[in-house]
């Protein structure tokens, strides 16, 4: 039997738990189809493959140091017991804020990133991440009426990380 290396490892741990994540929103949300609609219930479903995305692309060497901890300051945000709309509350409906915070992150990783790089790290159907672009406009757009720039300052946050990493 073949050795696998501690990344194999580690992409097979992922795997199981995405696809447990993705089991448990399906059969939570079946419950909530009346009310939230199949529409409502894709982009909930859209939560395991935005956290295997964030997640791989802190990991992808093709992406830059700077984008990386805006990334990680993302799926940090993700496992956090406590958010705007905390899961543990809201159950698979405390996933939005989640998303939204993703398809904020990801506007600027579209406009920068070649697309074959998202391709590459995308979990689900090909399709449905070159929709994912279109949606980030809106909800930056969105969040741009609500709270001002959101995205400058994390930037100046992972601007700032990176010079306290660097010793002169």
């Amino acid at each position: 039997m073949k050795d696998i290396t501690p990344l194999e490892f580690e992409e097979k741990q992922y795997e199981r738990y995405y696809e447990k994540l993705r089991e448990k929103i399906k059969t939570k949300l079946q419950k909530l189809e009346k009310k939230l609609g199949k529409k409502g219930i894709e982009i909930i479903l859209l939560a395991p493959d935005l956290f295997v995305l964030l997640y791989r692309l802190t990991k992808d060497k093709r992406i830059d140091v700077r984008r990386k901890i805006i990334l990680s300051m993302v799926l940090a945000y993700w496992i956090l017991p406590s958010d705007i709309l905390p899961e543990m509350l809201l159950g698979s409906l405390g996933y939005l804020d989640d998303i939204l915070i993703t398809l904020y992150t990801l506007d600027s990783l579209f406009a920068d990133t070649d697309i074959n790089i998202l391709l590459e790290n995308w979990p689900g159907d090909p399709e449905v991440i070159k929709n994912i672009h279109r949606f980030s406009l809106k909800v930056k757009d969105l969040l741009h009426l609500l709270g001002g720039n959101i995205e400058q300052k994390v930037i100046r946050f992972a601007d700032l990380m990176l010079r306290s990493g660097k010793r002169e």
